[in-house]
């Protein structure tokens, strides 16, 4: 039975899973993804576990936060109210949508209500968690 090797295409079902067991992504409903072993597109941890592994294998991989997303603290700002529009109301904890300076949509979490100053953060809402991925080699092409 043929492994999967570095420089494979393969197809892969995975769960993604919080530290509480709590599922944030699957590919239950798209499919599997495909992914060139070794060519940098997941965790390099993932990739490695991914070698050898043979078609229908499965592994659990424990993704500490620092190899994870990262948190940048940059990420966390103050908007200035006067340049929000009067008919949004936000509340802490609800999020918002913004536009960075490339013109991307950036959702960011509001985190503090003042007067003349909303503080949010847009890092990803996985960011500086550790995370547990359960993998599935359904395919080498």
């Amino acid at each position: 039975m043929s492994t999967a090797n570095k420089g494979d295409k393969v197809k892969v079902h995975y769960k993604v899973k919080t530290d509480d067991g709590k599922e944030v992504a699957s590919t239950q409903e798209e499919g599997p993804m495909e992914i060139e072993i070794g060519k940098g597109e997941i965790w390099p941890s993932i990739e490695t576990a991914l070698v050898g592994m043979a078609l229908g294998d499965k592994k659990s991989i424990n993704l500490p936060s620092e190899e994870g997303i990262p948190y940048v603290d940059e990420l966390i700002f103050d908007l200035p109210t006067e340049n929000m529009p009067k008919e949004l109301t936000v509340e802490i904890g609800s999020f918002i949508q913004l536009q960075d300076q490339g013109g991307q949509v950036v959702v960011a979490k509001v985190l503090e209500i003042s007067e003349d100053k909303i503080k949010v953060d847009s890092n990803h809402p996985l960011a500086g968690q550790s995370l547990t991925i359960d993998v599935e080699l359904s395919e080498i092409l």
